[in-house]
């Protein structure tokens, strides 16, 4: 408004959408419309001036600014030609406007080269400078020209399993719509991939062919890159002995193994790879060999049977159980002793480096004894591990007399338990009269009793003893025996 207006009027508007602001009259064109909008003051306040009212308007004309048109909302170019947003096509002649999204505000400079992608237009009005509120979508296609990379090289082992693609193989990013041909009637699996077996496919060179037959601007062309694939095949193992006998006392490892290789590695018949040195067992173990240069494992193996030979003498059942009341030697266990090789056996106290044990020894109770074999017909003899045991004494039984005549004369002057000690080695016996006191105990370490009070005190009298025994064996209770001590 010109003349320097009061800021204390009011605005009315052509329609029912009122202008916002206040005495500015805030002006939307997405609201307000086209249309004669009036400014009114009034001084109804005054007290000195003549009561009036001013009015003033403002015309405002909305310029509507159409998008542009197209006859091609998908415009294709080749590559090649290098197209920049200036080359996107409208019916239009007037200045345009090319923005990357709908609601941008910036647009992209003259010149910018097209990718693939989506663009929006608005429309300048070369008059009022005023753009189209609303945008035109143009869908933009790229077309490449066939890119089929270039040529590449592979070695792969004959035993390798694992899938090698032959399209990361060639150079220069080639197209992904390209195919593969082969030099024999396998074809690649994969599609563009080119998935490459070499228990399927062959050594020699493979094709990559790209072409664009379905382009509409750019030329029609095929290109074409090569792979040559070499298959390394390694030679197996050889032996001249594909069945091996081995001593299972030596405690042979996988490396004693008699073959010819350079880098063997070593399987067994469930296809499971084993250390060089474990132990061998009986079976067959299969062999690969390894080229030191190319890393290639062989794709045949050999296969040894091996033979583990353990001749251990044998004992006869319950060989090694005796009775200690029969005081028996390491003859009467070499006894149940046969050798199984044909050989001679020596006894020794530890299976290794041992000492010798003789035929004329005693044996001890719990102890463990080792028959070696040697001068057999192989060689190959394990030594038996014996342990004794001197408890076997089921056809023995104690002897208990019912009486005894400590009188000096030679006779019957203690009172003896016969074969208590020898059976039962652990045991005690305790001597009571006939009100329960104590007169004495022994054991296998103590002498018989000699009728006299703890065996060295004075006599007792004549008349009527217990003794209670003591064998102090798990599955044996102990038992009360009543005796007649006469002088």
């Amino acid at each position: 408004l010109g003349g320097s207006p009061d800021t204390t009027g009011t605005w009315s508007s052509p329609d029912a959408n009122p202008l916002t602001g206040g005495y500015l009259g805030t002006f939307d064109p997405t609201v307000n419309i086209s249309g004669n909008y009036t400014y009114t003051v009034s001084n109804t306040s005054s007290t000195s001036c003549p009561i009036t009212t001013e009015i003033a308007n403002i015309t405002v004309e909305i310029t509507s600014i159409p998008p542009p048109t197209t006859t091609e909302d998908t415009q294709i170019f080749c590559e090649t030609d290098a197209a920049t947003i200036d080359n996107l096509s409208v019916v239009e002649t007037s200045t345009i406007e090319w923005y990357a999204n709908e609601n941008d505000t910036t647009p992209i400079p003259s010149g910018t080269l097209l990718v693939n992608g989506i663009y929006w237009g608005a429309q300048i009005d070369g008059t009022s400078g005023c753009k189209s509120y609303n945008t035109l979508k143009v869908t933009v296609i790229i077309e490449s020209i066939p890119n089929a990379g270039t040529d590449g090289n592979y070695t792969v082992c004959e035993v390798d399993a694992a899938i090698t693609d032959l399209y990361t193989l060639l150079g220069g990013s080639p197209d992904t719509t390209g195919t593969w041909s082969s030099p024999d009637a396998n074809p690649l699996t994969g599609g563009h991939l080119g998935t490459f077996d070499p228990a399927v496919n062959i050594s020699g060179n493979y094709t990559y062919t790209v072409s664009n037959i379905s382009s509409t601007s750019c030329p029609i062309t095929t290109e074409i890159a090569h792979v040559t694939v070499a298959i390394t095949s390694t030679p197996p193992p050889t032996t001249t002995e594909p069945t091996q006998t081995f001593c299972a006392s030596d405690n042979k490892t996988i490396n004693d193994i008699n073959i010819t290789a350079n880098n063997p590695i070593w399987y067994d018949s469930n296809d499971n790879a084993l250390s060089p040195d474990s132990l061998l067992v009986n079976g067959v173990y299969l062999a690969t060999d390894t080229n030191s240069a190319t890393g290639c494992e062989s794709k045949l193996r050999v296969s040894i049977t091996i033979t583990l030979i353990d001749l251990t003498p044998t004992i006869t059942h319950l060989g090694n159980e005796f009775c200690r009341i029969d005081t028996p030697t390491l003859d009467h266990l070499n006894n149940n002793v046969s050798p199984a090789d044909g050989g001679i056996i020596t006894w020794y106290d530890a299976p290794q480096n041992g000492n010798q044990v003789f035929l004329s020894d005693f044996l001890i109770h719990d102890a463990t004894y080792y028959a070696v074999e040697t001068g057999g017909n192989s060689n190959c003899s394990s030594p038996l591990a014996v342990t004794v045991t001197l408890e076997s004494c089921d056809d023995y039984e104690i002897e208990i007399y019912d009486g005894f005549s400590p009188n000096g004369d030679g006779i019957n002057d203690t009172f003896v338990i016969k074969r208590l000690k020898e059976l039962y080695p652990d045991h005690n016996v305790e001597y009571l009269n006939r009100w329960g006191a104590t007169v004495y105990t022994t054991n296998a370490n103590k002498p018989d009793w000699n009728g006299a009070l703890n065996g060295n005190g004075e006599l007792v009298p004549t008349g009527i003893y217990y003794a209670i025994i003591n064998f102090n064996k798990a599955d044996k209770k102990s038992i009360q025996k009543r005796l007649y001590l006469s002088r």
